[in-house]
């Protein structure tokens, strides 16, 4: 079974292939529902304080330009590919509630897997599948770990980043890693054109995972010492970015923001 964030848009480019691959082997794709006590308004005052107006228009800019396309039937959601593929959907409370746990049971999945989700797992769910709980992370761990990993390596001058699939433990990103792929960097790459790479690097990358898994593979390195955690991008990152010759997206980006 599958837990991501419908809210995302890069979330369904990873999942199009695997889903269109390997729909028999998923149980369902779940949505958890998120607390929306913040409105949008006051969520987007917060992103202006930590990272600056220009990066909080330009990245409203960026998802309502992918908002209309997916309204237009112009690029994917994971709505649209649960009903294209015929995989279920499964819309949960919080994953520390009871109900949910025991949701979780009744699945008895052999796999829970994590793609851009954004909440943490608890241990007790961690502990239902019989094989594995698997996170997809957009960079190469132990490096990048946390958040918005596709604009931090470009805000630090990275010629190359990757995306990885780990097992997950009581921490963040800090689990065994199960695979891993590497993405270069392009010297005009922008934040989502690179992302829009990593998901289908990712997307390779689990499906190549899913063969493995079904020839009962389940290899595990220990991520190396000296890895590097990030959170929500800041003006001084941007910035830095812009310096690298970098930005949030090109106007083909905006045009036509899809694979």
């Amino acid at each position: 079974m599958i837990f991501t964030s419908w809210s995302s848009p890069y979330s369904p480019l990873i999942l199009q292939k695997v889903v269109e691959r390997h729909g028999a082997c998923i149980q369902a794709i779940v949505k958890v529902r998120v607390d929306r006590r913040r409105s949008a308004w006051k969520r987007f005052l917060s992103v202006v304080r930590r990272a600056g107006l220009r990066y909080a228009l330009l990245k409203s800019l960026l998802l309502g330009s992918i908002r209309i396309k997916q309204a237009l039937g112009l690029y994917p959601s994971i709505c649209s590919l649960c009903r294209k593929y015929r995989v279920r959907r499964l819309v949960l409370g919080s994953l520390k509630a009871q109900e949910t746990v025991e949701a979780v049971k009744r699945l008895e999945p052999d796999v829970v897997l994590s793609v851009l989700f954004e909440k943490i797992f608890p241990l007790e769910i961690l502990q239902i599948p019989s094989q594995a709980a698997l996170n997809l992370h957009p960079a190469p761990l132990p490096r990048y770990a946390g958040i918005a990993p596709t604009f931090w390596v470009l805000s630090r001058g990275e010629r190359e980043t990757g995306v990885t699939l780990h097992y997950m433990d009581e921490g963040i990103d800090t689990g065994e890693i199960y695979l891993q792929k590497r993405v270069e960097i392009g010297n005009r790459d922008s934040v989502h054109s690179l992302y829009v790479r990593c998901c289908t690097a990712g997307s390779d990358l689990l499906s190549e995972a899913i063969e493995m898994m079904l020839k009962d593979r389940w290899d595990r390195t220990p991520q190396q010492e000296g890895g590097t955690y990030f959170s929500a991008p800041t003006q001084d990152a941007y910035r830095l970015l812009r310096k690298h010759g970098h930005s949030l997206f090109s106007i083909a980006d905006f045009l036509w923001p899809s694979p």
